[in-house]
């Protein structure tokens, strides 16, 4: 019986570890600009720059394809009624990013029970 507690044990032990394993980003290709920060899991991501705009609540975005680094979307996106609360930062959403789903920015921030997105307006 301890023999099969013990195993068990190493299982979960094991189980618990790799699901825990940080995604390293993929090698940065030469077009990606240094500010660009990856966000993605293991089955793919994507490069974004994100930085301020002249209207309240938008932000000026680039993606990059992480295989070929060429830019997937460019242009101004707005933070969704959801989080908009008027005073989201250039490193809030930085810090919130949580995806790109081919055309919004998810982020993980919650407000309302809804996941806040950031997007595309021009």
């Amino acid at each position: 019986m301890k023999a099969i507690t013990f195993f068990f044990g190493i299982i979960v032990v094991m189980f618990v570890t790799m699901c825990n394993v940080a995604t390293k980003p993929p090698e940065r290709k030469s077009n990606i600009p240094s500010e660009a920060q990856w966000y993605g899991g293991k089955d793919g991501g994507v490069w974004i720059v994100v930085s301020s705009s002249h209207r309240p609540n938008s932000f000026n975005v680039v993606v990059y394809n992480e295989n070929n680094g060429n830019v997937i979307v460019k242009g101004l996106y707005r933070a969704s009624a959801e989080c908009s609360n008027g005073n989201l930062t250039v490193e809030e959403v930085r810090k919130y990013i949580n995806a790109f789903d081919g055309e919004k920015i998810l982020l993980q921030k919650i407000k309302q029970d809804r996941y806040c997105t950031l997007e595309f307006v021009e």
